[in-house]
């Protein structure tokens, strides 16, 4: 993983813990398979997004560009 999206991982582990990111089952699979547009749709389409405010977190894991 390219280091904007590791550290956009790192931050969602802070923010919830591992045992929440893990709940982003379909976030992650799509990470996994480098679908970096569905990946970051899963996250908008959460709670956490909300609550946090991420949406320059999701656009940085779309598009590998620090924000």
């Amino acid at each position: 993983m390219d280091p904007v999206r590791k550290a956009v991982s790192e931050t969602m582990v802070y923010n919830m813990g591992v045992g929440d990111l893990s709940a982003f089952q379909e976030m992650l699979a799509a990470a996994e398979n480098g679908n970096w547009t569905l990946a970051a749709e899963e996250m908008c389409n959460s709670k956490w997004y909300v609550q946090v405010g991420a949406e320059s977190l999701a656009r940085q894991m779309e598009t590998r560009v620090w924000q």
